[in-house]
């Protein structure tokens, strides 16, 4: 299998041409850190001279004790359908594809509202379902509509449960439109998560759309016909 070393040393010269990237174990991450996880992650083989390349976009509240990719795609070689660390012209492609396509891409996700979309389209896939209604209401917290994530939160006994494990104060702080308790949980989650990910070093706090004055909840989704 590819080893740690030997995925850092394959992607230098990509890093070595795009300073808002970096390698975090197997984990290249697009710099600056705010509300979000976002690169791509190199996984190994048991074939010693293969390698899967994942994309990730992935919320960084609540932290986990199980650190997952959240959102992404497998990438395969346009060429050979697998990837050669050891063939330059298969690294080359691997190149191409995320700088030409997959790096854009990340970039340009950055607001709760590119994430919302995001989903949408992994749920129109019929991926992540069980996940779907947690990160809905996640987003609805974060972005201000206080609203749609009480409406979410009140009939499921369940995530009710599971919220006040995380944070006993979040339910009730809900209720009472608390925003800057909401907050402050937030910003807790976000550090310890960002901990657990070892990415500190390039994180930089920032307030959560809840936290701006007149910012607008995100637009729901438009429903079936």
């Amino acid at each position: 299998m590819t080893t740690g070393a030997e995925i850092r040393k394959m992607v230098k010269p990509l890093l070595e041409r795009h300073d808002d990237l970096a390698m975090v174990g197997r984990f290249m991450v697009v710099k600056p850190i705010h509300h979000f996880r976002r690169g791509i992650y190199i996984d190994y083989c048991r074939n010693p001279w293969m390698f899967d390349p994942i994309t990730v976009v992935d919320l960084l509240i609540p932290p986990s004790d199980v650190i997952t990719l959240g959102f992404g795609d497998f990438l395969s070689d346009p060429k050979t359908g697998y990837w050669d660390a050891t063939n330059p012209a298969s690294v080359q492609r691997l190149f191409d594809l995320l700088e030409e396509t997959i790096l854009p891409k990340l970039r340009s996700t950055t607001t709760f509202e590119h994430y919302r979309a995001l989903a949408a389209q992994y749920e129109a896939s019929g991926d992540y379902y069980d996940w779907d209604r947690f990160l809905e209401m996640l987003i609805a917290t974060a972005t201000g509509n206080l609203d749609l994530a009480q409406s979410i939160v009140e009939p499921l006994p369940s995530m009710q449960h599971y919220l006040a494990q995380l944070a006993p104060s979040f339910c009730p702080a809900l209720l009472a439109r608390d925003r800057v308790e909401i907050a402050r949980i937030l910003h807790e989650w976000e550090a310890l998560a960002v901990q657990k990910c070892k990415l500190e070093k390039f994180w930089e706090p920032t307030p959560f759309p809840l936290e701006l004055e007149g910012a607008p909840p995100i637009r729901p989704q438009p429903g079936p016909g």
